[in-house]
């Protein structure tokens, strides 16, 4: 279900969406131009559906509604009702894109980043610095590794990043192979390592015959419910 409007006589301001609808129109797709919020606080538009201002349908081309049966919650429809129980078969909402927006929103992300100067050596810890080869890289909440960003001053390095959890014996969980092909910079994009929070992380530069200078890495991490 949608929002399609055309106009009756004459060009119709909507100062709220910062538009005019010119005369004539014909089945103006108001819900994939505006969010359903913005539909619902229009209060022009509302005004000129009422008033026969404007005519509206559910559908392009549909049947036209009774002016006074237009609500501005139309795009906010979870469903149609048919009875106890049932549903009619829908497709996306605004409403819908509504939710997933305030959800990513609750989702924040943050980055770590992790600064090597000087020459890596084949088995470098990258930690936060390289003053500090000790340190562990602590994971301060629930979260997802999402993006690894990484640059360095030398052109065409080549070198693994071998990736630890909660401990540096063992077999890595993760190796990432950077073969930069005469670049100084590169990505690992949409990863999905989880990791709970008070858990370490601990990456190893394992050198691969060219090795890296003044190496930087950025980790960055989606929080999770």
């Amino acid at each position: 279900m949608g929002l399609f409007v055309s106009t009756t006589g004459a060009s119709v301001p909507i100062p709220e969406l910062g538009i005019t609808i010119p005369h004539p129109s014909s089945n103006r797709d108001m819900g994939g131009q505006f969010t359903s919020l913005e539909i619902k606080n229009a209060e022009s538009l509302t005004a000129a559906i009422r008033n026969g201002d404007l005519s509206w349908s559910k559908t392009s081309g549909g049947a036209t509604e009774p002016a006074l049966d237009y609500d501005e919650d139309i795009l906010l429809s979870d469903e149609t009702n048919l009875g106890v129980g049932l549903a009619d078969d829908r497709l996306v909402t605004f409403k819908d894109l509504d939710d997933l927006a305030v959800e990513v929103i609750s989702l924040p992300r943050f980055a770590v980043p992790l600064i090597m100067n000087g020459t890596m050596s084949d088995g470098d810890w990258i930690t936060y610095s390289n003053y500090l080869p000790d340190a562990r890289i602590l994971i301060p909440q629930k979260s997802i590794l999402r993006d690894i960003v990484w640059g360095n001053r030398s052109s065409s390095r080549e070198f693994d990043l071998e990736f630890y959890k909660n401990g540096r014996t063992g077999t890595p969980y993760a190796t990432r192979e950077v073969r930069s092909g005469g670049s100084t910079y590169g990505a690992f994009y949409d990863q999905n390592d989880s990791f709970d929070q008070g858990d370490t992380l601990d990456i190893k530069y394992i050198d691969r015959g060219s090795n890296a200078t003044d190496l930087h890495v950025i980790l960055y991490f989606q929080t999770v419910p």
